[in-house]
């Protein structure tokens, strides 16, 4: 038997020990420095968290919460004074302890009696690791003023984030009924998803897992919310595959022009663009996808405007403050216009423009030859362009 095997085999042994023993989840444990604070537990469900039950910590800073056995694996968090927090995946009658000091509950806690809550807690302090680094990266490409050194610094983050997804990968395929393997599907760096069920090597992993978690969950929320997920990436993507179709048969459509003020008031044509590859996008200052949105396209201009790529962006905003304020916090420094007209704008009626974020990008000879496509597809169109 190896070690891994001997592992789990001892991991099972011990959570049916404890089973036999008590009939009840039990959450423990010991958290110094917090004397006489409440500490909480929250059922993290789809909609909303639910409040469990909260008790004062005693003088040494002992804890425990005794709940009935769970069916099915659930998510907890663990708090104090809703502050400082850990989320936890508890599953049927185990005992699981948490110890920490409050100031380090986040990042130095001891977790056990459980494999599937130590998991979760070290794939939350690898992300963690991962967000600080990224951060500090972007930090640096922000100060850096040479093309090759913020290149390099780019370069940098998506080789640490490719390492990340590397690890994220081999874990799934190991543990493919595991919630922990649900969990990191959905993580988050820097308010961006790791994994995106559009790309097609990240829908192996969701799919691999809502497969494998429908097999023994197939009444859970969570599994049935997963499982649908992917189901309609599917479908979305056999939609995408048939205009695109239509497309490559279809003869060759110009762009119509569009003309609208920049927030100077100077007039400006998406005509005078043209023999460059143009990144047409649609865009809102209060729609968050949005703003998210721009944060790629401020990495996509840095990386092919040398190239011959510009950006002609239209605010369907009807506020020239929010707008104007947008620009200058989201740094977008190619060309940003707006008429004020909101979705009755000319340009978003040309376009047929329901929903923003939208995006269309124009060949050099005004040729539409994609239309929304954003994270890994955008990318990916984009090295394709410029290869």
């Amino acid at each position: 038997m190896n070690k891994q095997l001997l592992a789990a085999a001892c991991a099972a042994a011990l959570i049916g020990t404890a089973c036999s023993k008590s009939d009840r989840l039990i959450i423990s444990g010991t958290i110094t420095n917090a004397e006489h604070k409440v500490v909480r537990l929250e059922r993290l469900t789809l909609a909303s968290p639910v409040a469990v039950d909260s008790v004062k910590l005693s003088a040494d800073g002992s804890y425990q919460f005794e709940l009935e056995r769970l069916a099915e694996p659930e998510f907890f968090r663990l708090s104090v004074d809703n502050r400082h927090g850990i989320i936890l995946l508890a599953d049927s009658c185990e005992h699981i302890s948490v110890t920490a000091d409050t100031a380090s509950l986040e990042t130095a806690a001891q977790v056990s009696g459980s494999v599937g809550a130590q998991q979760l807690y070290d794939l939350t302090q690898r992300a963690a690791s991962l967000q600080a680094d990224i951060r500090a990266l972007g930090d640096k490409y922000n100060k850096a003023t040479d093309n090759d050194a913020r290149l390099a610094i780019y370069n940098d983050i998506v080789a640490r984030r490719d390492q990340y997804k590397a690890y994220i990968n081999e874990f799934v395929f190991q543990n493919p009924r595991s919630f922990v393997s649900y969990y990191a599907l959905f993580q988050t760096v820097l308010d961006m998803q790791v994994f995106d069920v559009m790309n097609n090597n990240d829908q192996i992993l969701f799919a691999t897992v809502a497969t494998s978690l429908n097999l023994v969950y197939p009444n859970n929320e969570r599994v049935r919310q997963l499982y649908d997920y992917v189901i309609q990436a599917k479908a979305i993507q056999k939609r995408q595959r048939y205009n695109d179709a239509l497309l490559k048969s279809a003869e060759p459509v110009n762009s119509p022009d569009i003309q609208a003020p920049d927030k100077d008031g100077n007039v400006i044509k998406l005509s005078s663009m043209r023999g460059k590859v143009i990144l047409l996008v649609f865009w809102a200052s209060q729609d968050a996808a949005s703003r998210k949105a721009n944060r790629q396209l401020v990495s996509v201009y840095d990386r092919y405007h040398d190239r011959g790529l510009e950006i002609y962006q239209v605010s369907l905003d009807q506020s020239k403050l929010l707008w104007e304020d947008a620009v200058l916090k989201d740094k977008l420094t190619w060309t940003n216009v707006c008429d004020l007209q909101g979705i009755a704008s000319t340009a978003a009626r040309l376009y047929n423009i329901r929903t923003v974020p939208s995006n269309y990008i124009i060949a050099r000879n005004g040729e539409l030859i994609g239309k929304d496509l954003w994270g890994t597809r955008l990318d990916e169109r984009m090295a394709e362009i410029f290869r």
